[in-house]
C-alpha cells in the first residue's frame, strides 16, 4: 500500500508541475496586467477586493463569489498536508504561528480520493470549478 500512495503522490506531483509550467506560468503576465487594469490599487489603503461589495460591477460575479467564499472557508481553515507543507514556508502557516494556509479543492483522477476540502467547503468547490471554466471554456476541465 505504501508504494500504491508513493506512486499516486507522484503522479499528482507530475500532473501539478505540469500543469503550473505549462499552463498557469504562461499566463501570470497576462492576468496581472489584467487585475491591474480592472481594480485601482491605492497606496496605504484598503484594497477594494478586501470587501465583495466593493466589486460590485467591477469584476464578474464568479470571481467575487469565489472571493466570498475564500474568506469564509478561512475561519475554518483545514492543516496543510504534509506533501505541501514541504513547498510552502513553514513560518507562513498558521499551524505554525503565521497568518496563511492552503488547501486544495477539485477532483482528482481513479483511483485517487478527492481532496478533503471538497467536503468541507462543498460550495467553494463548485464555484472553483466554474470559474474554470469561466476563464477557460475551451478547456476540459481540471482533474
Amino acid at each position: 500500500k505504501t508504494v500504491e500512495m508513493t506512486m499516486a503522490q507522484r503522479a499528482e506531483q507530475a500532473l501539478f508541475d505540469r500543469w503550473f509550467q505549462q499552463e498557469l506560468v504562461p499566463k501570470v503576465r497576462d492576468m496581472a496586467s489584467s487585475l491591474v487594469k480592472t481594480v485601482s490599487f491605492r497606496p496605504n489603503a484598503r484594497s477594494s477586493c478586501e470587501r465583495p461589495d466593493r466589486l460590485a460591477g467591477v469584476v464578474p460575479a464568479i470571481y467575487s463569489e469565489v472571493l466570498r467564499l475564500l474568506r469564509k472557508a478561512s475561519d475554518h481553515w483545514p492543516g496543510i498536508s504534509k506533501g505541501r507543507e514541504k513547498v510552502i514556508k513553514e513560518e507562513t502557516l498558521a499551524e505554525h504561528g503565521g497568518a496563511g494556509g492552503s488547501f486544495t479543492v477539485g477532483s482528482m483522477p481513479p483511483p485517487l480520493e478527492p481532496p478533503g476540502a471538497n467536503r468541507l467547503f462543498p460550495e467553494l468547490a463548485l464555484r472553483a470549478f466554474q470559474l474554470e471554466r469561466a476563464l477557460r471554456p475551451d478547456r476540459p476541465p481540471s482533474s
